[in-house]
């Protein structure tokens, strides 16, 4: 019986890990500024002289007139160790992804809208400075139902909708990276963390890698289950 309660901790840890959760109890949370932490005027001179060897690098390949701007692109760069090169790779890797999947218009499909009163987040909330904030109930999602009806392909795409509606909010309010917050009250290891809900997070954390570098701040959970009481967890976006 112990080792079936150690192995769902490590397995519940993994799945954590995909989302790359600030683990926390049920205590008031003071959302952070994203101005504070990413504000042009706090670029290092390294970044700065990294920014002008990566856009000439890369301006052939942006296609829209905000993914010119530094807040874009200095994302980009800082995935990737301030290396022009490899960045401009990764940018491209991207910007191909997004045209291929049509990702500009997919904030405003009504296929996807229609999905959000069985998968639901909240995009209205603003912390310190105005940080978009984006809440996602998670334990209203039925992961393991949509995996064994084999749509997988349908949730991975609507929780790029929800990483592409944060960050398009985001953009639109001047800032550089929102907050991703979870209330787990009602998280289950049947719906949410079976081995069938796998793939679901590894999705999730695939696209956001890949695609949304360095854009939350913090990922916060609050009211997480009894297995991680009395325990938290920090892992860096």
């Amino acid at each position: 019986m112990r080792s079936l309660q150690l192995f769902r901790f490590i397995f519940n840890i993994y799945i954590l890990w995909c989302l790359e959760i600030v683990l926390v109890g049920v205590v008031p949370i003071e959302i952070p500024s994203g101005n504070a932490a990413n504000n042009i005027v706090n670029f290092s001179v390294e970044e700065v002289k990294a920014l002008e060897q990566f856009y000439p690098l890369a301006k052939n390949d942006l296609y829209l007139e905000y993914q010119h701007s530094a807040f874009y692109l200095i994302r980009w760069l800082r995935a990737k160790n301030l290396d022009p090169k490899k960045a401009k790779e990764f940018l491209a890797t991207s910007l191909h992804w997004r045209k291929e999947n049509k990702i500009d218009t997919l904030r405003y499909d009504n296929e996807m809208a229609k999905l959000q009163s069985r998968y639901p987040f909240t995009t209205h909330l603003r912390g310190k400075d105005g940080i978009p904030v984006g809440e996602l109930q998670l334990p209203r999602w039925d992961i393991r139902k949509v995996m064994i009806a084999g749509k997988r392909a349908i949730i991975r795409r609507y929780s790029i909708y929800y990483l592409e509606t944060m960050f398009q909010i985001t953009r639109e309010l001047n800032h550089t990276d929102f907050v991703v917050l979870m209330d787990l009250n009602g998280l289950n290891n049947r719906q949410h963390t079976c081995f069938r809900c796998l793939p679901f997070y590894l999705d999730f954390a695939v696209s956001y890698e890949n695609n949304y570098p360095n854009m939350a701040l913090y990922i916060v959970a609050i009211n997480a289950p009894r297995l991680f009481e009395g325990n938290s967890y920090w892992l860096p976006t």
